[in-house]
């Protein structure tokens, strides 16, 4: 594995992690520059006429629309700035965008976008520095420090990662879907502002379940086969949900003759019946190969340059943490594309379980009541603050999409934060990953779903229907044997309290939440 791979930094000066990184000016004025790993895949394109600095397109990207042009062709085009931007509606994949000085994310900022105000050195100019890595942007010509993790107090209190805007790093804020990034701002304090999110009302030229699952199935379909042509033989994780099999369905509907679908394997009792015997009975129906990735013993030197590589970003208690050094990725060859069925969540009013529909007016409150983030640590109350900053963003965020705010926490939090910091991890790999769900236009039109749709995950039974009946009556996650579900919870509280041994009010307040849940609803976890 190489540190730093595929990452990169824009800055008022160039900062190179390595000999073998490249540069480039982005401005006539020297304000801007590029510093990249060669791995990176880029668009470059001169600025047009009265712009500032020049076209830039970073990550793995594909068109969606069955007739829209490449990215790549829509940035060089002759196409103004608002073009751009309304092309990359159709957009999906893992990208940052660079117009006129001013940085652009995918829809739920899948490829991660940090920044700081600094200075590059002594005498140096201070500016906006942004970058895909929290680890480059804490390098020591920036005034950084060591990374130290802050710690989560995962599975008991609070988030299972850092809610942005911020991140366990002081000093790094992390680029908000919502947010445009100005990166000629002469002040750290005028570099942000709003951004039109994914939304029910960027679909309102479908009208219907019908034309709207109509649309998802030509976008998802059109996704796939894109992929399929810039990437031959994609691979697909594939498990016994939904999510991955809207996926299949997405590659065999949009004729992708070549897939390879695999499964990863967990920690035993983890891995469910489910996940073992139905992805390969799902492959094999429509013609695809499948394969397993065991799960290896831990390796301690990679598990240190994941570390590297994050700037221990991710929570001790987070199991994708350790996939890459538990050889989890090792089957999958350096430069495949990998079809992703992250985000599909989105679309499925996923925290309307836990969030009330109003949030009276103090969405803070409510996301810290949930949580109980004030009553615990002082790990959760820097949660809190990330908490408070996010939500007074979007109380003056003056754009309506018709998105509700528990969707938007999610799109901006698990996908925007979490997601985003684990894909960065996956850098490391040399894959290109590819979530189809992550487009505006996929969301905005399963947002404009009628919310029982959502809530129940049918849309996505009728997208397998629609695109791959042959798989369409296969039952999703099948319950294991009572007794083998309880020993899974068993493993995994276990496992928990043994990794929190150190921190004794985390054990007490976890074994308090067992024997209470034990007590009340004779189960273990809810």
């Amino acid at each position: 594995m190489i540190v730093h791979r595929r990452q990169f930094v824009i800055g008022p000066a160039p900062l190179r992690p390595s000999d073998d990184w490249k540069q480039l000016l982005l401005d006539p004025e020297g304000r801007l520059h590029l510093s990249h790993c060669p791995d990176l895949p880029m668009v470059h394109v001169p600025a047009a006429a009265g712009e500032v600095s020049d076209r830039l397109l970073l990550g793995d990207v594909v068109a969606m629309g069955e007739h829209d042009p490449a990215p790549g062709r829509s940035l060089a085009e002759g196409a103004t700035v608002d073009d751009v931007v309304e092309a990359s509606r159709t957009w999906a994949g893992r990208w940052v965008l660079v117009l006129d000085g001013v940085v652009h994310l995918d829809a739920c900022g899948g490829l991660s976008c940090l920044h700081r105000w600094a200075q590059a050195g002594p005498g140096g100019r201070a500016g906006v520095w942004v970058s895909s890595s929290p680890a480059l942007l804490l390098d020591a010509r920036l005034g950084g420090g060591p990374h130290q993790r802050a710690p989560l107090e995962n599975f008991a209190e609070g988030f299972y990662y850092h809610p942005s805007p911020h991140t366990v790093h002081a000093a790094v804020k992390r680029l908000l879907p919502s947010q445009l990034l100005n990166l000629r701002a002469d002040a750290s304090g005028q570099a942000l502002r709003p951004r039109p999110l994914p939304g029910a009302r960027h679909a309102s030229g479908f009208q219907g379940p019908d034309a709207l699952l109509d649309r998802a199935c030509t976008l998802l379909a059109g996704g796939a086969a894109a992929v399929a042509q810039q990437w031959p033989r994609p691979w697909l994780p594939l498990t016994a949900g939904m999510d991955s099999r809207v996926v299949l369905a997405a590659a065999y509907g949009g004729g992708v003759q070549d897939v390879v679908a695999y499964t990863q394997g967990y920690a035993w009792p983890r891995l469910s019946r489910g996940d073992r015997r139905l992805p390969p009975r799902l492959a094999a129906t429509l013609g695809y190969e499948h394969r397993f990735i065991p799960r290896a013993q831990l390796d301690p030197d990679r598990l240190a340059q994941v570390d590297r590589h994050t700037g221990n970003s991710l929570n001790d208690f987070d199991a994708d943490r350790q996939f890459l050094a538990r050889g989890q990725w090792d089957g999958i060859p350096e430069g495949a594309a990998v079809l992703r069925g992250s985000i599909f969540e989105a679309g499925k009013a996923y925290y309307d379980k836990y969030l009330e529909p109003d949030h009276g007016g103090d969405p803070a409150a409510a996301l810290c009541d949930a949580w109980r983030l004030k009553a615990y640590t002082a790990a959760t109350n820097r949660q809190v603050e990330a908490v408070e900053a996010w939500a007074a963003w979007m109380l003056d965020d003056p754009h309506d999409n018709g998105l509700d705010w528990r969707d938007r926490f999610y799109v901006e939090q698990v996908c925007g934060a979490w997601t985003s910091a684990v894909e960065q991890e996956l850098d490391l790999t040399g894959t290109h990953r590819i979530p189809l769900a992550n487009c505006h236009a996929l969301l905005s039109t399963l947002f404009a779903l009628p919310r029982e749709w959502q809530v129940d995950g049918r849309w996505s039974h009728e997208v397998v229907r629609r695109l791959a009946p042959a798989i369409a009556d296969v039952p999703a996650n099948p319950n294991d044997p009572p007794l083998q579900r309880i020993a899974w919870h068993a493993h995994e509280e276990g496992r928990m309290l043994y990794q929190a041994r150190n921190r004794p009010a985390y054990v007490r307040q976890r074994s308090r939440q067992m024997l209470h849940r034990l007590r009340t609803t004779g189960r273990l976890t809810t």
